[in-house]
């Protein structure tokens, strides 16, 4: 960014300024005094004036309580009709050009001097304001009067048509309502006639006993089988230490039968005879009783194991039945909630639908809901305008910028001739 010096003639003194101005305050001051002057005397002598008369409609609504149309049992209706009129329908209704040619024609006045018809809803009211400006206080009024006339009663009948209307659409879906709610009650009853809910809960009850007595009975096997298999363990382990057969040794004298028939065979060789030993072998009688023991012992472990297989395939082919009949139970219960809810919704909208049918239907044989005058137009007492107080204040805060401006360019302190070069300065210095 370049720096340019400034000279002296490129600032503003302010006091020059005030001594200029000061020096032509007559000036100012007359020509501030002449536009305030010209703008009363116009507004008082050469502007007409004009009268504003006004009137307030009050838009009432239906005397009945009608379902909110939010609630969520109007889901499935195509579209509801409000049958209330609201400001913004009546103040759309007044500033139609039927309703001005209809005005035009009752009061006998050119169309072209309706213009200042005004129309406004008051905020937050249900009150619609009506605004008639004219020459006559009069005539003022008499517009006022027909305007507020017409729009009551073409509202009274657009109400009537809507609240028609609003019945005869609700009543066919009403209709419609009422054969979605036959179809619910029929769809629910024939469930309930063909459903199995109640012998599929029967048959898993009685499951479910069966698997925890099987459980029991498992639980059983299994401590009967490890005091079984702990029993085997220890007789084979007594088995191992006890030996097979016993060696025994003795004479042959010391067998009765023997040593007979040796001694008659042989009375002198007797001695001899019975220095004779005979070795022989027994079986041991533990031994033989604990594999007795064994044998009954693994039979009984076999058997408890087989038991055990038994309870246990027994127990797998229940609980898969089981989850079979939950499954099934699960997706016949889920049915039946779903046409009960289903039920229950069609008996909601039909319920909606017949309290909007009945309020339409009494709102289109009552006179409620429809635009009546709260407050009659009224004779207007002074103008609206023109307004010669602001009017000359408007002129004289005019007239003396307007003279104030003309006083510096025509001054010393900034000649016409120096403008262009003093706003060339002033952009040159504003760029970068």
């Amino acid at each position: 960014m370049q720096s340019r010096p400034y000279t002296a003639e490129d600032e503003i003194d302010l006091r020059n300024v005030v001594r200029t101005l000061w020096r032509h305050r007559w000036v100012i001051g007359g020509i501030t005094t002449a536009a305030a002057l010209v703008a009363a005397v116009v507004s008082v002598f050469i502007l007409p004036p004009v009268y504003e008369s006004r009137v307030l409609l009050m838009v009432t609504r239906p005397p009945v309580q009608t379902v909110d149309p939010s609630s969520p049992a109007f889901r499935n209706i195509a579209a509801i009709l409000n049958p209330e009129l609201t400001g913004e329908a009546v103040v759309a209704l007044a500033r139609s050009p039927a309703v001005r040619d209809e005005v035009a024609r009752r009061i006998g006045v050119p169309k072209t001097k309706l213009k200042s018809l005004q129309a406004q809803s008051v905020r937050n009211t249900n009150l619609v304001e009506l605004r008639v400006r004219y020459a006559d206080p009069h005539e003022a009024r008499r517009i006022a009067t027909a305007w507020a006339e017409v729009v009551v009663g073409r509202s009274s009948v657009l109400f009537s048509t809507q609240a028609q209307g609003s019945y005869a659409l609700f009543n066919a879906q009403l209709e419609v309502a009422l054969n979605r709610l036959k179809r619910a009650e029929q769809a629910l009853r024939h469930f309930n006639a063909t459903s199995r809910i109640s012998e599929l809960q029967t048959r898993l009850g009685k499951l479910i006993d069966q698997l925890a007595s099987y459980e029991v009975r498992r639980n059983d096997l299994t401590i009967s089988l490890n005091r079984a298999e702990n029993e085997l363990a220890a007789i084979e382990g007594q088995l191992r230490r006890e030996p097979r057969t016993y060696a025994l040794s003795k004479s042959i004298t010391n067998d009765p039968f023997l040593h007979e028939a040796m001694a008659t065979a042989s009375n002198r060789g007797f001695l001899e005879l019975s220095k004779i030993r005979m070795r022989t072998e027994e079986q041991n009688p533990v031994y033989n009783a604990l594999s007795q023991a064994r044998a009954t012992a693994a039979v009984a472990v076999q058997a408890l194991r087989a038991e055990k297989s038994t309870v246990e395939r027994a127990m797998e082919a229940i609980q898969q039945e089981v989850a079979v009949l939950r499954t099934e139970l699960a997706t016949q219960i889920l049915t039946q909630t779903r046409l009960a809810r289903e039920l229950e919704n069609a008996k909601r909208v039909y319920d909606a639908v017949f309290q909007r049918r009945e309020a339409a239907r009494i709102t289109a044989t009552t006179r409620g809901g429809t635009v009546q005058v709260a407050l009659p137009a009224s004779l207007p007492d002074e103008p609206v305008s023109p307004r010669p107080a602001l009017n000359a204040a408007i002129a004289a805060v005019l007239g003396f910028m307007f003279s104030t401006v003309g006083v510096l360019i025509r001054s010393a302190w900034i000649t016409p001739a120096e403008l262009p070069r003093v706003q060339t300065a002033a952009s040159a210095e504003s760029d970068p």
